[in-house]
C-alpha cells in the first residue's frame, strides 16, 4: 500500500519527510514481526541478541563488549544478563584481574536456545521477500550510508 494512502494524508512537506515516515512505518512493521516471532519464546529479542553476541565471542567478555555490539540502543545490558543468568543461559563470574568487571560466557543451554531461536527467527525474513537479492543489497548499502552519514 502506498504511504499516502496508509497514513491517510494528501501530501508530504518534502521527500525527506516522506522518507522519514516511510522508515518509521517500516520499522514498526518489522518490530511487529519480531514481537510475533518471540511471542511464545522463553526469551526476548534483546536477550537473543546478547546470546548471539556471546556465542560469536567464543570466550568470556564483559558488559562493555556486549553494549558496543548490541543493535538495540535502549537495552539495559545488566538487566538482560541477570535475566539470562536466572534462566541458566549465561555464566557471570568476577574478572580475576579486574574486580570492577565480570566475565560473561554463554552456557550450553544458552547455545541450545540460540539454535532454537535461529530456526524461528527466519520467519522475520518474510518481511523482505518482496525484494530481489539486488534490491536487498542496494537497500543495505543505502542504510549503511545513512548511518555513517
Amino acid at each position: 500500500m502506498k504511504l499516502k494512502k496508509q497514513l491517510k494524508v494528501k501530501s508530504f512537506r518534502n521527500k525527506w519527510e516522506k522518507l522519514l515516515l516511510n522508515f518509521q512505518l517500516s520499522n514498526a512493521q518489522i518490530n511487529s514481526y519480531i514481537r510475533d516471532c518471540f511471542r511464545d519464546a522463553s526469551i526476548t529479542y534483546s536477550q537473543y541478541l546478547v546470546l548471539k553476541i556471546l556465542k560469536a565471542a567464543n570466550g568470556p567478555v564483559n558488559m562493555l563488549y556486549i553494549k558496543k555490539r548490541i543493535v538495540e540502543n535502549d537495552s539495559d545490558i545488566s538487566r538482560l544478563i541477570v535475566r539470562l543468568k536466572t534462566l541458566g543461559y549465561v555464566d557471570k563470574k568476577p574478572n580475576p584481574t579486574d574486580k570492577r568487571h565480570s566475565e560473561i560466557t554463554i552456557t550450553p543451554e544458552g547455545l541450545e536456545q540460540v539454535e532454537l531461536m535461529n530456526q524461528t527467527i527466519h520467519s522475520i525474513d518474510e518481511v523482505f521477500f518482496n525484494l530481489s537479492a539486488k534490491e536487498v543489497k542496494q537497500l543495505n548499502l543505502l542504510l549503511d550510508k545513512i548511518r555513517v552519514g
